[in-house]
């Protein structure tokens, strides 16, 4: 049996994050590129995922030219990229990651000054809620057993200092079960 939030949570993830997203986008964890359908504004898109999805599956009509997807283990981002970006999305990636400092040490290397780092991660009180509606089959089961850590507002903040990112905007989305953090690469 399909989960059937899965899709619509996928889709008001990119959605509200695409508002964010501008010019040059490196979507790292990318999926299909289900955030090209949301995005506006957009240069050049690379698209980066350690699955081999493509562009497969996309909504008809969606804009794919000058689109790019390149297969990567964002645990060892050892990305093989050209130039630098305006935004950055991490959508429902950092939870299932293990090299959180190590991956935003890398993307302060790719970003431009100015540009915006978009990042969406369940708090850590998601995660029995998580649990249950993947238990009763309405989320992937699979997904539960991906998430390596959670993620508070505090514990995430911290985690962008270190790596050079000030937060600029936080809120929470989707019932309080998932986090938006905005951040911008701090002058040096």
């Amino acid at each position: 049996m399909r989960p059937l939030l899965t899709p619509f949570l996928r889709r008001r993830r990119n959605k509200i994050s695409a508002r964010y997203a501008f010019g040059d986008i490196l979507d790292l964890g990318c999926g299909c590129g289900e955030s090209l359908a949301f995005i506006k504004n957009r240069g050049r898109y690379l698209g980066i995922d350690r699955e081999p999805y493509s562009f497969e599956g996309l909504p008809p009509g969606t804009d794919t030219s000058n689109a790019t997807f390149i297969l990567c283990d964002l645990d060892n981002p050892d990305i093989p990229i050209n130039g630098l970006f305006d935004s950055v999305l991490l959508v429902a990636v950092m939870e299932h990651l293990e090299n959180h400092a190590k991956l935003l040490q890398w993307v302060r290397g790719v970003i431009k000054p100015g540009g915006n780092l978009i990042i969406t991660t369940p708090p850590p009180y998601a995660a029995a809620v998580h649990v249950l509606l993947a238990r009763i089959g309405l989320t992937h089961k699979d997904a539960v057993s991906q998430h390596h850590c959670f993620f508070d507002k505090e514990d995430m903040s911290a985690l962008l200092s270190s790596a050079g990112f000030d937060i600029k905007l936080y809120k929470r989305f989707e019932f309080g079960l998932n986090q938006l953090f905005v951040c911008q690469p701090r002058l040096q």
